[in-house]
């Protein structure tokens, strides 16, 4: 739930967009946390799906 949250805001995932966003999202007992995400695509036959996928997260001094 928390890492979906730090996409809140992004622009809906499809071709065209930006490769890699972040966000930024309060973790409870850690602090602040900024997550990186990538842009990626998984074809089924002719349909095309894209999501973002979270990769990396570190903590905002």
């Amino acid at each position: 739930a928390l890492v979906s949250r730090g996409m809140d805001g992004f622009p809906p995932a499809g071709a065209g967009q930006a490769a890699e966003m972040q966000g930024e999202v309060d973790v409870p007992d850690i602090g602040r946390v900024r997550i990186r995400y990538q842009l990626r695509s998984s074809r089924h036959h002719k349909n095309t799906h894209w999501f973002w996928a979270a990769f990396f997260a570190e903590l905002v001094s």
